[in-house]
């Protein structure tokens, strides 16, 4: 989890470092002379994406990210809305967080199947869809890959769902899931 104060440029949280009220943004402009502002990972995902991946030509996309937590970024019209913590909403029928349901360790450490935690992203994903009529949604984090979206897209094939792949060297970019709509990047 990561949070950051992009007015004052000081870190708020950052779970893996102990950089929590550390002045950042001043270091980091002054050290590569560029203008610098502080957002946490889920939302830099979804500026990425917007700029450069899947939400590049999308009026609206939810772009979240599955790890430790349940990070997202909500883009209308090219424009990050602020203040969206999705971890936070609830199912129905839940008494949990969304979070403390479906983050990528909560698949790990329930001992979860793919195709469970598929049914739950897929539960997810209609919520999201269901709140925020977006034209697509891009997941990434840590735990996606190809079992997690085929496990999905077995669910319902309705979703229009990208999944962004963990892929260091690449050598899958851009290529297509050879079925329904979900591409790997």
């Amino acid at each position: 989890m990561s949070a950051a104060n992009s007015s004052t440029g000081v870190t708020q949280v950052v779970s893996a470092l102990s950089m929590s009220g550390t002045p950042t943004g001043a270091p980091i402009a002054a050290a590569t002379g560029l203008p610098t502002a502080l957002i946490n990972d889920a939302r830099a995902f979804g500026l990425a994406e917007l700029r450069f991946g899947a939400g590049k030509d999308v009026a609206s996309f939810v772009g979240f990210t599955l790890g430790t937590g349940v990070g997202a970024g909500l883009f209308m019209d090219g424009k990050l809305v602020p203040n969206l913590e999705i971890g936070k909403l609830f199912l129905e029928s839940h008494d949990e967080f969304v979070e403390l349901y479906m983050a990528g360790r909560i698949r790990k450490e329930h001992g979860l199947r793919w195709s469970e935690y598929g049914g739950r992203l897929q539960e997810f994903c209609l919520h999201v869809e269901h709140l925020f009529s977006p034209q697509l949604i891009i997941i990434g984090g840590g735990i996606m890959g190809s079992a997690a979206a085929y496990s999905l897209l077995q669910v319902d094939r309705r979703l229009r769902v990208t999944v962004v792949e963990r892929d260091p060297a690449y050598t899958r970019a851009s290529t297509t899931l050879s079925m329904a709509n979900a591409r790997i990047q």
